[in-house]
């Protein structure tokens, strides 16, 4: 099975438990090793869209209000960074080395997963037998503003691992985010420079949860 080196968290609402993930002992030369492991599959998965939460003293958690309240095209700004618009940003990021998963191969699904709590489910989302498969999950992705912070991308995201007989062996799920002062634009014009601020956000927010999974301390026996 192709080495993977991040180790990785379980969160619960009860506690936090980390995994640490193995290094399997080396096997003669690199291209009999090579020869020997297939490639990781790395399966992801786009979120439904775009979000928002404003926090303030006259609309405290109003779900979606920014996406509504702006004197431009309401639906425009929520379609910012759809399925679509999310898969194009992060196909300019190297995602097996941001994942230290080596030699793997992208396998990209347009659409969202079903909505539901992360880390539920214990099967593979997909129909793959490849011993070494991992999913990268974009759960939510919500613009977060405030009166004093300002605006912000939040993203929340799931990586998990299986093993070589299907079973979940590692999973980790947290947020991160990125700030935002273009979006939502004011103007038409606007426009084009507030979703590349979003995409943007979206890949930084992304290299931020990545670099969480890699510094996650190792379980406690």
């Amino acid at each position: 099975m192709q080495s993977m080196k991040w180790p990785l968290l379980i969160l619960a609402s009860c506690g936090l438990t980390s995994i640490a993930i193995a290094q399997p002992p080396s096997s003669g030369t690199a291209e009999a090793s090579d020869t020997a492991a297939p490639a990781c599959e790395l399966h992801i998965w786009p979120s439904a869209g775009l979000e928002s939460v404003t926090e303030g003293w006259l609309l405290n958690q109003t779900r979606n209000q920014a996406l509504r309240g702006k004197a431009g095209d309401a639906t425009e700004l929520a379609e910012a960074l759809e399925p679509r618009a999310q898969l194009d940003a992060i196909g300019t990021l190297d995602l097996p080395g941001a994942f230290h998963l080596g030699r793997a191969r992208l396998i990209v699904h347009k659409d969202p997963l079903p909505a539901g709590p992360a880390g539920t489910s214990k099967i593979r989302q997909a129909a793959s037998t490849n011993p070494c498969y991992v999913e990268f999950i974009i759960r939510r992705l919500v613009y977060a503003r405030n009166g004093f912070a300002g605006g912000a991308l939040q993203g929340f995201f799931t990586i998990r691992a299986f093993d070589a007989q299907g079973a979940l062996s590692r999973s980790f799920t947290s947020m991160a985010d990125a700030p935002l002062a273009i979006f939502p634009w004011k103007a038409p014009q606007d426009a084009e420079s507030g979703r590349n601020e979003l995409r943007n956000a979206l890949r930084t927010d992304i290299l931020t949860f990545a670099s969480y999974a890699q510094k996650a301390p190792p379980k406690r026996q």
